[in-house]
């Protein structure tokens, strides 16, 4: 797992200057040559190692040329560190359970956007060992002695997730995105892109919690 997908970076000016060069311009008309910064970028990393999903998700909305993403790239879940982002997760999972009963339509409008969550819990995912002790869990106090249940979208997993952290990784909580991550990768970012889409991102105050 990769500690440099969620490295400390503020924006994309930092990033340019960690790179260590300017924002490539088209010499002719003078803008941001967005394709080959991101190049740049990802060439940086490389030379350490592999491109993390979450900091590729964040490079292909630079890629496109940034113009209506602003705020998403600025308050990206890419450039928080690991207990950050899980901070935030936790959050967008109270949020999608309000959204739940108070509007269902946009609940389902998020759930929508992760067609891929929908079988989740079939075998084709191999939970790692602390993801599958949560997911087998049984409640002693149960008298039908069979697992937790967890919904088959977006939700049962971040419940999965949630639980874990308070029990089998409850002493590694700081890197519980990583270990979600690790069997689900980019999830996170693309959970953060479908709030942004359904308008939402903003009752996080980013701003604040990321200045």
């Amino acid at each position: 797992m990769n500690i440099l997908a969620y490295a400390q970076t503020t924006i994309l000016t930092e990033v340019i200057h960690v790179s260590g060069s300017q924002p490539p311009t088209d010499e002719v008309n003078g803008y941001i040559d967005y394709d080959q910064l991101v190049t740049c970028v990802e060439e940086m990393f490389s030379l350490r190692e592999w491109v993390p999903p979450a900091i590729e998700a964040w490079l292909d909305l630079i890629r496109d040329g940034v113009t209506g993403h602003e705020y998403l790239i600025r308050y990206n879940v890419a450039l928080m560190d690991p207990a950050q982002a899980f901070q935030w997760l936790m959050e967008a999972r109270g949020i999608l359970e309000q959204l739940r009963f108070r509007d269902p339509r946009t609940f389902q409008l998020i759930l929508g956007m992760h067609p891929e969550m929908g079988d989740w819990d079939s075998n084709s995912y191999c939970l790692n060992t602390l993801l599958a002790q949560t997911r087998g869990f049984i409640d002693r106090r149960d008298p039908t002695q069979q697992p937790t249940v967890f919904e088959h979208d977006v939700t049962g997993v971040l419940t999965v997730c949630r639980n874990s952290s308070q029990h089998a990784s409850r002493l590694l909580e700081r890197l519980m995105v990583l270990i979600l991550e690790f069997d689900f990768p980019g999830l996170v970012a693309r959970l953060q892109r479908s709030f942004f889409r359904a308008r939402l991102l903003f009752v996080f105050n980013l701003e604040a919690t990321m200045a």
